[in-house]
């Protein structure tokens, strides 16, 4: 019987010493700024449950002490993955801020060490690991991913230096044929440039022409609407004569102001133009004459 008692006694003792040791490891993580929420709860459960052990014991029971000493010796667990996380994140971020000047794409890092720290602060100490080591597999791809582009741009800098210098090379040796080409680049480049000018007129040209002769064949339609089938007010068809009347003034002088842009300009384009207005005046004049 008195071993019995000395050996609760000691459990007993060893109980509050555990739950002393707890309280020491969860003041450390309040010091390091460390959330300690989760460890605080498991601590009230662990001191109730030491205090009803001890109270069943003095009334003369067996008392079971084992639940309050797991949950301290959890609490110390928790404290030494708390320190761990804490030092690896910090460790995490002191590379990546070494990473920063380079050009390393560190984007999907950070996302990680984000989520470390959100499983930190909400007290998941035991997630943060994984994310920690997400964090280095992504930075170690991403450093992989960017020797293989510095490589291909090197080797494209390289082929294109060697491209050059083969020009230059070919450029000495061939000074004449080289001016000739040139010469002739320059001058297949002028005269491109000057027939698309030539054709911007020419296609103006042609859709004020058009809208000239609908203007004619309106105003010609109101006139015998007028006139000769008597429809309409006066004032409606001196409104819309005016009207009509004006928008033609405008667009025979548009077309007078391009035809003094294309008089006496040399260009195909042209020469086909005039070309095919003649022919086009001709059918119309034989037409008239049948």
């Amino acid at each position: 019987m008195i071993f019995a008692v000395s050996g609760s006694a000691q459990t007993a003792n060893e109980t509050f010493s555990a739950i002393e040791d707890a309280e020491s490891d969860i003041q450390a993580m309040t010091d390091e700024d460390i959330p300690t929420q989760r460890v605080e709860n498991l601590l009230e459960t662990a001191n109730n449950s030491y205090k009803a052990q001890r109270n069943f014991e003095q009334e003369g029971n067996d008392a079971d002490y084992s639940r309050a000493i797991e949950l301290a010796e959890e609490i110390s667990d928790i404290q030494e993955q708390a320190f761990e996380s804490s030092d690896r994140i910090e460790a995490l971020e002191n590379r990546l801020e070494e990473l920063e000047e380079t050009s390393v794409n560190l984007s999907e890092a950070r996302s990680h060490l984000d989520a470390a720290r959100t499983d930190f602060n909400d007290q998941r100490f035991g997630e943060v690991g994984p994310d920690i080591d997400a964090a280095y597999s992504a930075i170690s791809e991403a450093q992989s991913a960017q020797t293989q582009l510095e490589s291909f741009a090197a080797a494209q800098r390289e082929g294109i230096t060697s491209w050059i210098q083969t020009r230059v090379s070919y450029t000495r040796e061939n000074p004449v044929r080289v001016g000739a080409g040139l010469f002739t680049s320059l001058l297949v480049i002028w005269f491109s440039l000057h027939e698309f000018y030539s054709y911007r007129l020419v296609s103006r040209r042609k859709r004020k022409k058009i809208k000239r002769d609908v203007l004619e064949d309106l105003m010609q339609e109101i006139q015998r609407d007028y006139y000769m089938k008597k429809e309409g007010s006066s004032v409606r068809f001196e409104t819309k004569h005016d009207r009509f009347e004006e928008m033609h003034r405008d667009t025979v002088r548009e077309i007078d102001v391009i035809d003094e842009k294309i008089k006496d300009r040399w260009s195909i384009l042209v020469d086909l133009s005039i070309e095919e207005e003649s022919k086009d005046i001709e059918s119309l004049e034989e037409g008239k004459e049948a």
